[in-house]
This record gives structure tokens, sequence and C-alpha cells, in this order.
């Protein structure tokens, strides 16, 4: 977990989803979830967003490119066919990686 951490700049600050770095900041909510999830973006993006979900061991359970205009800011996501545990999203927006933890539950 640590590794992952430090590799991906892993930070779990509330704020960060919230909107600390302006409305281009990612949330996602619920969270935690049954395995159903939205992500919020900024509507203005252009461009494609790379989404990977993966689990504490590092492995990839979701990976999907998608561009957030399509979607009107918001892309669901659904890992209900997971095991419940704690996940890592990865976002890439712009040449910006933005990371946060994702808790599924039953």
């Amino acid at each position: 977990i640590e590794n992952l951490i430090e590799d991906y700049g892993f930070e779990s600050s509330t704020e960060d989803y919230m909107g600390l770095n302006g409305m281009n900041s990612p949330y996602i909510y619920p969270n935690p979830s049954k395995g159903e999830f939205k992500i919020y973006c900024n509507k203005d993006i252009n461009e494609s967003v790379e989404l990977i979900i993966k689990d504490m061991a590092g492995g990839n359970v979701f990976h999907e490119i998608v561009n957030i205009s399509n979607y009107d800011g918001m892309v669901d996501i659904d890992i209900s066919n997971v095991s419940d545990g704690i996940y890592l999203v990865f976002m890439t927006i712009n040449d910006e990686m933005y990371t946060q933890k994702i808790i599924k539950n039953w």
C-alpha cells in the first residue's frame, strides 16, 4: 500500500475532491458505496480522461478512457463485481494526475 501511495502521490485530504485545486479537480460520490460511483469533473474539459481503478495490491480492476464533455461532466463507474475493499482511482486530466481513495462495501 505504501508503495502505491508514494508512487502515485496519493493524498487523503477531502479538500482535493471538493475542489481544492479549482473547478477542474474531480470528485467521486457516493463514497463509500456498493460499487456504483459517479465521477464529477469540469464539463468544459474537452480532452479524453483516463480512469484507472487499482486494488491495494496494485492490480487494475477498471480502465477506461472517456471524453468528459460527452457525459456532461459526470461519468458513472460500476465496480460492483469486485470484492469489497479500498481502491485507488487515478484520473489523468490535461496531463495532470488526480488520485482518490474509494471504498466499495456491501
